[in-house]
């Protein structure tokens, strides 16, 4: 099949870029990756932001990777929503995203998460609760101006959160805003802000726990790299956390008040970290999560449906 992806604008994008080579990579379908449609001899459009286009061509499906719920303008929901109802089919990352396009009618939908290189992440050696060591919380996302990452949350939380038994490991642009003040709170900090990709494994290894505390997310990537890696995740319920995130079984859900977050959070030191051992203990077997290679195999089957009878 041919398939046009349609970026319908010329900004690049590292996640689109990464995602489009996994078609390339894994698939035997043709790729076209244009700014625009190709008018002609196409099965399939596959748009990635929808919300640029006056009219979608036929035979096309169209991937949500933003929040629908995300209160930035730029995200409203009207300017989607015409083009989903055009679709002849929408990707969704997560179940909640299918669950509010259900409230629009639409509902020739399918949710196909984010992947995981298993090229690059492997389960980490088990590390059982010392005492002695502190817990080490990893960031693993860019900071932005503003603070949909839970920037806000971070701060509320640190001043409720122990400095001599817990430590962070921030990785992504910008986040040295964060070091300096976890620094000012008492907190030991590492700071990556320009780590290459191949490299993030060696964090994951380095960490005990994912922090999510976004706001929004259509993701987040980073997810299912922690699982693939053995790393639990301490996390606000949205987005793929939802569909992947177990409390006290994989990982730990937030719900937003700092009070009672902080007092889930010690409890991975009571009872000589009996709840820290059993969470690291449940990730060294795999989660339910899938590669990068199985997410290309499921829109080959949504490509295949939608696509034009030859």
């Amino acid at each position: 099949m041919k398939i046009n992806k349609i970026m319908s604008n010329n900004i690049k994008s590292s996640i689109f870029t990464a995602f489009n080579n996994f078609f390339i990579k894994y698939s035997t379908n043709e790729y076209f990756i244009t700014e625009k449609p190709i008018k002609n001899n196409i099965d399939v459009y596959h748009y990635h932001r929808p919300n640029l286009e006056d009219r979608l061509m036929p035979n096309s499906i169209v991937t949500v990777h933003h929040d629908l719920e995300d209160n930035d303008p730029w995200f409203d929901s009207s300017n989607f929503i015409d083009r989903y109802r055009e679709a002849g089919h929408v990707v969704c990352l997560n179940t909640l995203q299918q669950d509010i396009l259900k409230k629009y009618d639409i509902v020739n939908t399918s949710v196909i998460p984010h992947g995981y290189r298993d090229d690059l992440f492997r389960i980490k050696k088990l590390r059982l609760y010392d005492e002695t060591k502190k817990i080490s919380l990893g960031i693993i996302s860019k900071r932005y101006a503003r603070r949909v990452k839970g920037e806000a949350y971070l701060l509320e939380l640190i001043k409720r959160l122990d400095s001599d038994k817990f430590k962070f490991i921030l990785v992504g642009n910008s986040r040295n805003e964060d070091a300096t003040l976890l620094s000012k709170f008492g907190f030991e900090v590492e700071v990556f802000e320009n780590l290459p990709y191949e490299l993030y494994p060696e964090v994951y290894t380095q960490i005990d726990f994912l922090l999510i505390i976004s706001l929004f997310e259509g993701g987040p990537a980073n997810l299912p790299e922690a699982l693939a890696s053995g790393v639990p995740v301490i996390a606000n319920n949205i987005a793929m956390v939802k569909d992947m995130v177990q409390d006290n079984k994989n990982g730990i859900l937030l719900n937003g008040s700092y009070d009672n977050d902080i007092k889930k959070l010690n409890l991975l030191l009571n009872n000589n970290g009996k709840l820290f051992n059993q969470l690291q203990k449940n990730l060294q077997k795999r989660q339910n999560i899938i590669t990068w290679q199985e997410v290309v195999e499921k829109y080959e089957k949504v490509y295949t449906k939608v696509g034009k009878k030859q």
